[in-house]
């Protein structure tokens, strides 16, 4: 009988392959199946592991793993249950276990006898013709062991380069069948463990589960396979937001994790992707920091006080409101504030509020302590210069007044300033600035905590913005070397130190000490014409006068104001002048110009000039003061003319309060642009016409052809029967003259049925910025009237006192309109407009008055009042209404004759 029969092994080896079938699981460790120990960690060693069957079992490499013992005579357990060949009860019905007396069979490779003999080295085979014997092996594919030597077919050396015995190779990287078994690379069992095509290691199951491979060759890589279903990389989601477990292997546990986002975590609290419950004891988004410690919390944590307002600036002369308004918050929190959150807001006082959500992709911080402006421009190059941390929109400072503050979104209010209350708010080109010893939302609620700083930041305008700013108590000593105040500048470089001892050895002006003698106030050329205006004074004094430390104002004392820090003492000898300007190169022919800036602009046909010491004094040292108006008796004003006080006349101020003083100059002094005028010296001498004496003597007193009631300087004054009225009958009743044309009463035609309704408002536009608009109608006028008759007065803030707004001389008729507008305006609005104003800047709460030869015509407002009644709107008068309401002292309302538009609607402007 033939012993070691290939067949016999290959059968137990095929069930094993169809067993290993059944993918079972494995660990991420592969077993060695004859080394003794459990590799793959399941307490399964050698044979005893599933891993291991069909795999060779022992030292020798001779017996092979079953799941069950078939070799029932190899001598080894290879079931690995203890029991070895025909012990094992797998073994009962073995021929190889039978008990026979002699060799029956000497080619089924049975030992038959059971005497340790099989088949033809049995000796009871001596004769049988199965075990002739053979010198080699014949037959490498018979499964008999043709020469004896006890090798069978391939096992035999005989047989090593017969074709039957050259087994091929799979090859696990070439993407062929090599083995021709149907399976190619990894998807074949011969590549377990070996080097796939990618470089990736072959697995009889997929379980390398996130390295991009289909590790086991069945199309299906790592979480798509299913042997991969019960892996962590690919369990999807947090799946347990309290269990302090990494479910889904990301790195983030329970609320830290974004997929707990709105579940309930480890303590029944809320989990959230940023911390916004900022008061319930637990870290939402697991970040270790819990409500107010969390920086997201950092605005919900808030409180009065963190930001305060120290600074800001609501009237701009290097550029426009629009492009150059700001305020400066200061941190005064232990922690940086990110600012994202927040509500900027501006209320009126009729309560309108403009809010604005500070929004950024990025954060917005204020470190602890510092300081940072916010603006409706961030750009330097058109902002006037200032560094900007967040550009906001949607919040206009008013220049006459206004609360401005910040908020949570909740509304809880961290600061608020209403700037209306601080003492000479209308100083243009002037931050108002808080005293740094006044840090806190308490103190700069009190006015007298806050005041301008006498220092540029730029060609045109005051301030700090960005940095902490300067005392309010002025330079203390001006000698010490020592920045007492705070504002950087130093003893005599202070403004506030300009009439100290030690800083001046010249006579300090008083009142009339220097005086106003020239004003080139329409030049006629330059966009703005502002540009080539100046203004000359006069030391009329016999000391010399210090210069420095003069304030010099556009109009009224408090707003339009130029700063005349010098650094150092100026002097004015007596008998000499001093000139001021807007661009030096512009006034041809002067020797020394003091460069003022875009604070000044004088009006072409009324405005005032100031000349003052001590301007944050309650009562400030006017040290001379003019004002010229077209309709007051300074009729002669002409483009490209300065005005002059005649040199022939007495220089006080007394009397150049007087036009008839004055006169256009006839002195060329720019023969390029043809001004003329007496810059930086004596005046012409003016024709000096004294005003009608009496009103009521018959006599031209003043030689100007003009008698009594028709002559405008008795305007307002008695007549000869009644009161004088210059150019319009407007007392229909008195039996009087009133404007000395000859007719009285009925007779004149100012009188007549209609008469005096001459003109009226009929459009109003309070726009955003400076759209700012007025729209005049000419109802039934007798003939032509000259708009230069009519001006428009403002009262601002429920003031009784108002400002003049001149009108053009042009002439208009019945039916005609004119619309006037701030010069200012944007494009949108400028081509509707016939005439600019920069003073046509009237807010929600200002008056105006429209009066047409000293008559009222018409009032929009109550005046006195500060009710917010127009703010933010287009009004448009109602087509039935002919007339205007001339009396301004009733309740105003718009709904009883306008109908009303959104805010910065002008097509209806020019038409009616």
């Amino acid at each position: 009988m033939f012993k070691n029969s290939i067949f016999a092994l290959l059968i137990p080896f095929l069930f094993s392959l169809a067993f290993l079938g059944c993918e079972p699981e494995e660990s991420e460790n592969k077993e060695i199946c004859n080394n003794n120990e459990d590799d793959d960690g399941d307490d399964l060693i050698d044979c005893a592991d599933l891993q291991c069957w069909g795999h060779v079992g022992s030292p020798n490499g001779d017996q092979i793993c079953q799941s069950s013992e078939s070799h029932c005579d190899d001598g080894f357990d290879n079931d690995a249950n203890g029991d070895v060949d025909c012990d094992d009860a797998n073994c009962v019905d073995s021929p190889d276990c039978s008990e026979e007396d002699t060799e029956t069979n000497c080619e089924d490779e049975v030992d038959n006898d059971s005497d340790g003999d099989v088949d033809c080295a049995d000796d009871d085979c001596v004769d049988d013709p199965a075990c002739s014997e053979e010198e080699t092996e014949t037959n490498c594919e018979d499964e008999v062991d043709n020469d004896l030597d006890g090798d069978v077919d391939c096992a035999d050396d005989d047989c090593v380069d017969d074709p039957a015995c050259m087994t091929p190779v799979e090859d696990c990287t070439d993407g062929d069948d090599n083995d021709s078994d149907g399976d190619i690379d990894c998807a074949d069992a011969d590549c377990d463990g070996q080097i796939g095509p990618d470089g990736q290691t072959c697995e009889l199951t997929e379980s390398l589960c996130n390295d991009g491979y289909d590790n086991d060759g069945d199309s299906d890589v790592d979480c798509d396979d299913t042997d991969c279903a019960a892996d962590s990389a690919c369990i999807v989601g947090e799946s347990d937001c309290t269990d302090g477990s990494d479910n889904d292997s990301d790195g983030d546990t329970d609320c830290a994790d974004a997929e707990c986002d709105g579940e309930t975590g480890p303590d029944g609290q809320i989990c959230e992707l940023t911390e916004s419950s900022c008061s319930d004891g637990y870290d939402n988004d697991g970040d270790g920091d819990v409500d107010c410690d969390d920086s997201d919390c950092t605005i919900a944590c808030l409180s009065d006080g963190d930001l305060v307002i120290t600074e800001l600036l609501k009237d701009p002369n290097q550029v426009s409101d629009s492009s150059g308004e700001w305020f400066e918050l200061h941190n005064t929190s232990a922690a940086d504030i990110d600012l994202r959150g927040l509500v900027i807001y501006s209320q009126t006082s009729g309560g309108n509020d403009a809010t604005h959500l500070i929004t950024a992709s990025s954060a917005v911080i204020i470190p602890s302590g510092e300081y940072a402006v916010l603006s409706v421009n961030a750009d330097l190059a058109t902002n006037g210069g200032i560094s900007v941390l967040y550009e906001y929109s949607s919040i206009n400072l008013s220049n006459g007044g206004d609360n401005l503050g910040i908020r949570t979104v909740d509304g809880t209010v961290l600061d608020e300033v209403a700037y209306d209350e601080i003492d000479y708010h209308d100083m243009s080109g002037m931050s108002l600035s808080l005293d740094r010893d006044y840090l806190n939302p308490i103190d700069n609620d009190d006015s007298a905590n806050w005041c301008y700083v006498v220092k540029r930041y730029n060609a045109s305008d005051y301030g700090t913005p960005g940095v902490a700013n300067p005392s309010c108590i002025k330079e203390t000593n001006c000698s010490d070397t020592t920045d007492n105040d705070g504002n950087g500048l130093i003893d005599c470089e202070d403004f506030a130190c300009a009439y100290d001892a030690n800083c001046t050895s010249y006579n300090v002006p008083d009142i009339g000490d220097l005086i106003i003698t020239e004003i080139m106030a329409d030049p006629g050329i330059g966009t703005p014409d502002s540009q080539y205006e100046w203004i000359e004074i006069y030391n009329s004094s016999i000391h010399m006068m210090e210069l420095n430390g003069l304030v010099l104002c556009d109009s009224s004392y408090n707003q339009h104001c130029f700063f005349l820090t010098h650094g150092g003492s100026m002097g004015l000898g007596s008998g000499n002048y001093a000139l001021f300007g807007y661009k030096s190169e512009n006034v041809p022919g002067t020797s020394y110009v003091i460069e003022y800036d875009a604070a000044i602009m004088l009006s072409n046909s009324s405005d005032g000039v100031t000349l003052m010491r001590n301007h944050e004094s309650a009562t400030p040292v006017i040290i001379d003061y003019v004002n010229y108006d077209a309709m007051s008796g300074w009729d002669f004003m002409t483009t490209g003319a300065s005005l002059q006080f005649s040199s022939d006349a007495t220089q006080t101020m007394i009397l150049n309060d007087d036009p008839a003083y004055w006169c256009a100059a006839t002195t060329v002094y720019d023969a390029t642009n043809l001004l003329m005028g007496t810059p930086g010296s004596a005046n012409d001498v003016c024709e000096i016409i004294l005003p009608e004496t009496d009103c009521a003597d018959g006599v031209d007193n003043d030689s100007d052809t003009l008698t009594d009631c028709l002559d405008g300087d008795c305007d307002g004054l008695a007549g000869d029967g009644g009161t004088c009225e210059y150019g319009y009958e407007s007392n229909c009743s008195d039996s009087f003259d009133n404007d000395g044309d000859g007719l009285v009463d009925a007779a004149d035609p100012d009188c007549a049925e209609g008469g005096s309704l001459v003109a009226y408002f009929s459009e109003y536009v309070e726009g955003s910025s400076n759209n700012k608009a007025l729209e005049i109608y000419i109802h039934d006028a007798s003939g032509v009237l000259d708009l230069s008759d009519c001006e428009i007065n403002k009262y601002s803030n429920g003031d009784a006192t108002f400002t003049v707004i001149t009108l053009d001389s042009t002439s208009l008729s019945s039916g005609d309109l004119w619309v006037v507008c701030n010069s200012s305006a944007n494009a949108s609005l400028s081509p509707y407009c016939n005439q600019l104003e920069y003073q046509i800047n009237f807010n929600g709460n200002d008056v105006v008055e429209l009066v047409c030869n000293g008559v009222t015509m018409d009032v929009i407002g109550q005046i006195g009042s500060s009710a917010d009644f127009g703010k933010d709107t287009t009004e448009r008068r109602n087509a039935g209404i002919t007339s205007g309401d001339p009396n301004g002292s009733d309740a105003f309302d718009f709904a009883d004759e306008w109908t009303s538009f959104s805010q910065d609607t002008f097509d209806g402007l020019g038409t009616r």
